[in-house]
């Protein structure tokens, strides 16, 4: 299975989340680049994966519209989607649904959160990840 993690960090924090899943899973490392508020949008192709795990910072209680612009240009036909977030207070409820909206054709599944107030448990995501998509 070849992966990639695919992620937009504001802060840092998201970006030290990445590369702990990227390290994980033997996955790609891809940043989403936004430059002085400007969209940058060099798609990554992502016809050669099969998983592929997509992060951001919650702002505003949401998905920053910089990452919903960028997933929206990518092809995702035939990839699983696998949403990371960090953020202060808010969850990842919503997440599944509007990243099945955004990334065309994804099949998108285990949102982890990693917040302050409400953080999922590491050990058991990455249990049910390596159960799903890296068991025969």
């Amino acid at each position: 299975m070849k992966a990639l993690v695919l992620y937009y960090s504001r802060t840092g924090t998201t970006e030290k989340l990445a590369r702990r899943i990227s390290k994980q899973f033997n996955a790609d490392l891809v940043k989403m680049n936004q430059q002085n508020d400007q969209y940058v949008l060099k798609t990554v192709d992502l016809s050669d994966y099969d998983l592929v795990f997509v992060g951001f910072p919650m702002m505003f209680r949401g998905m920053p519209d910089y990452v919903m612009h960028y997933l929206s240009s990518c092809d995702f036909r035939g990839v699983t989607v696998v949403p990371f977030a960090t953020f202060a207070i808010a969850g990842l409820d919503w997440v599944d649904r509007v990243l099945s909206e955004v990334c065309h054709g994804a099949n998108v599944e285990l949102s982890y959160n990693h917040g302050v107030l409400k953080r999922d448990d590491w050990y058991k995501w990455l249990y049910e990840v390596n159960r799903r998509y890296y068991t025969d």
